[in-house]
């Protein structure tokens, strides 16, 4: 089944290697899209996430309780569930 995939997601499925701010700018729906293809894991995600935060929390400090590695523990248990095709939600 082909998916109907957004122009942001069309341009990503190329060749071309995603950037940061290419997989930082992907909406929800589009994410989703990529799980469900195993063409980018939940934990390949957040670390594009956690990169964003190292570069910008040192001159926002706008997280209170930030806690990577549980974030990095988290995204892991996602990336197993939707390899089993057992998402949660």
């Amino acid at each position: 089944m082909t998916l109907p995939f957004s122009n942001t997601l069309s341009r990503l499925h190329s060749k071309k290697t995603m950037t940061m701010d290419d997989l930082i700018s992907l909406s929800i729906k589009d994410l989703l899209q990529h799980y469900e293809a195993g063409t980018l894991s939940p934990t390949e995600y957040w670390r594009a996430v956690e990169k964003r935060i190292d570069a910008f929390e040192p001159h926002v400090q706008a997280l209170y309780a930030y806690d990577p590695e549980a974030a990095r523990k988290q995204a892991a248990e996602s990336t197993e569930r939707w390899a089993r095709h057992a998402p949660l939600g």
